[in-house]
């Protein structure tokens, strides 16, 4: 019977110790003031303080490199179109997709998720990421306001004028527009939009 009440009282002091440690660590987190990158090859994590987003599914992708957007795709040409909208520029969103490309300067893989009109003079896009949670599974931030975190804007030509993501020399990663291939090369113009 001693054995019994020892053991009781050694279960709840533990139990107490647990509870009190849980809680006497907690801090308030906002998962959704955290800004993400994950590099699929290395696995390398990299975080930056964002106020007022939050996470949204918009695909998948397997071990084969197969990529589905899961969302809502008019609701995602939408978001795009209001983006394009607010920039001045007045267009319909023919195609919208996934694609998964390299970052100019590195062997880092990442995700985005890019739309253009009908005749491929106007690309939007932005970054889309892995989910730290979810398996396989691709995430884009968004604003409370509706608007995609950030997104850039490639218009000017029908070849080339794309939106890639190259590494700085600060070693942050910044979206650029590939060059036109036909006429000038400066008839490209970037617009990277930070919502607030």
């Amino acid at each position: 019977m001693k054995t019994f009440k020892f053991y009781g009282f050694i279960s709840l002091v533990a139990f107490g110790l647990l509870i009190f440690s849980c809680s006497a660590n907690e801090e308030a987190t906002d998962k959704s003031s955290e800004y993400m990158s994950i590099n699929t090859n290395t696995d390398k994590v990299v975080y930056s303080q964002k106020s007022a987003s939050f996470e949204k599914i918009v695909g998948t992708y397997d071990i084969d490199g197969n990529i589905t957007i899961t969302a809502d795709t008019l609701e995602l040409k939408t978001i795009f179109q209001n983006d394009l909208k607010s920039n001045g520029i007045n267009t319909t969103l023919d195609k919208i997709e996934i694609r998964k490309g390299i970052v100019g300067g590195t062997t880092d893989e990442y995700f985005s998720l890019i739309a253009h009109n009908n005749d491929s003079t106007v690309y939007i896009a932005t970054q889309v990421f892995p989910s730290p949670s979810l398996v396989r599974t691709l995430i884009v931030m968004m604003r409370s306001n509706g608007f995609f975190d950030t997104t850039c804007t490639c218009n000017g030509c029908r070849r080339g004028c794309t939106p890639n993501v190259f590494e700085n020399d600060q070693h942050r990663f910044e979206w650029e527009c590939t060059a036109c291939q036909v006429g000038d090369a400066n008839d490209c113009r970037k617009t990277v939009t930070e919502k607030a």
